[in-house]
């Protein structure tokens, strides 16, 4: 079965490798500029693709792809994409039968939308961080000035990094509350308790409303290093977020892949959700080396497969997405004793592919340049701080 992987990222190439050694045919829908990404030996054909915006002209782009590449299933890396692929369902629908893999329209609007998940979970039973939705200028001033530990500013729609702030005084809450307004189209701007505590993933596969596998990971690492994705993690077992996030998703009559962010509060030994991913995350490989395999699993499911339902999952394996997050995480750490250490664990896996050599050796580059920057910025840092004293 063909196969279409839409957005070239870290996730995307997971999703490519694992569907290619399956004996799938991956094909990738992807933006570049002067120069396309450097091709997966597993991906068949590389598309380009102008952008993802919601347009006539751009959905009837997509649809011909579809058309003419004969897909049996479809595997989003980016929320964009995923609301193009979920809002134009019925354009799609007769050259690509998404229904088949993807969530309904309701369940998938409630999952990508923060504040919708939020409201979704807590009458599941579910913690949610305190929130307020559009907060005035005074509101998020006296909020702020109430949590000594910070407050989260966020925009409900899709930006990732672009669209959230941490922020530590009232002044910093504020001037990231007016930022959030000004970014893109008008949507909802959370306030959000900043919790602390440690992160973790939950992954699920659901078929028709059932679960079919979980895996559950804490993140050791994450880049960038407050609030960042994961760049290494543990998989861990703990009844009350997969509990919750099982019980939130049969609530939502779910179909297809979705990841949930949980922290764990060091302050009230609280799970508290914090939003969802309802597509492929960028952890998407830790269901390949600790549970079923979801990228295979679901595209096996698809093609009319049998897949055995399993809830379990293999816990103390460590994974990590070493080029560039974990290096970059190690480097801002500086546990280079632990990093070296973990290519000799045998629970230590890593996304490195010496087979698939072309994407390895750009990441290679990629990483000794951030590498670079980052200790130059250290310096730069260093040099100030000294000039000031």
């Amino acid at each position: 079965m063909r196969v279409l992987v839409i957005e070239y990222n870290q996730a995307s190439l997971a999703i490519i490798r694992s569907l290619g050694r399956a004996g799938f045919e991956p094909d990738l829908l992807a933006r570049w500029g002067t120069k396309p990404p450097p091709k997966s030996k597993y991906c068949r054909k590389m598309i380009r693709t102008e952008n993802w915006d919601d347009t006539p002209e751009n959905v009837e782009r997509w649809k011909k792809v579809f058309e003419e590449g004969g897909y049996g299933c479809a595997f989003c890396c980016g929320d964009r994409s995923a609301q193009i692929l979920s809002r134009y369902r019925d354009t799609f629908g007769p050259v690509l039968d998404i229904n088949g893999f993807f969530p309904t329209t309701e369940s998938f609007e409630t999952a990508i939308s923060k504040a919708g998940i939020r409201r979704r979970s807590e009458a599941a039973g579910i913690a949610i961080p305190e929130t307020l939705y559009d907060p005035t200028d005074d509101e998020v001033r006296a909020f702020a000035e109430a949590r000594p530990e910070g407050v989260v500013i966020k925009r409900d729609d899709s930006f990732a990094s672009k669209g959230v702030r941490m922020t530590d005084t009232p002044d910093e809450a504020l001037a990231a509350l007016d930022e959030m307004r000004t970014i893109g189209p008008k949507t909802t701007i959370l306030a959000q308790q900043k919790v602390r505590g440690a992160g973790y993933l939950f992954h699920a596969l659901y078929w028709n409303g059932q679960p079919m596998n979980v895996c559950l990971h804490r993140k050791t690492h994450e880049y960038p290093v407050d609030g960042g994705v994961s760049a290494r993690a543990v998989t861990e077992y703990h009844a009350e977020p997969i509990d919750g996030g099982l019980r939130l998703l049969t609530s939502l009559d779910w179909h297809g892949l979705v990841k949930f962010d949980y922290m764990h509060s060091v302050d009230d030994g609280r799970w508290y959700i914090i939003e969802a991913d309802p597509r492929v995350s960028a952890s998407i490989e830790m269901t390949r080396v600790a549970a079923m395999n979801h990228v295979v699993a679901l595209a096996r499911l698809v093609s009319g497969e049998s897949v055995e339902a399993d809830l379990d999952f293999r816990k103390g394996i460590v994974y990590r997405w070493l080029l560039p997050r974990d290096v970059l995480a190690t480097a801002t750490h500086r546990e280079w004793g632990q990093f070296i250490l973990d290519f000799f664990r045998p629970n230590v896996r890593s996304d490195i592919d010496l087979i698939d050599i072309k994407p390895t050796l750009k990441r290679i580059r990629g990483t000794l340049s951030a590498l670079k920057a980052f200790y130059a910025d250290e310096r730069s840092r260093k040099a100030a701080k000294r000039r000031s004293a």
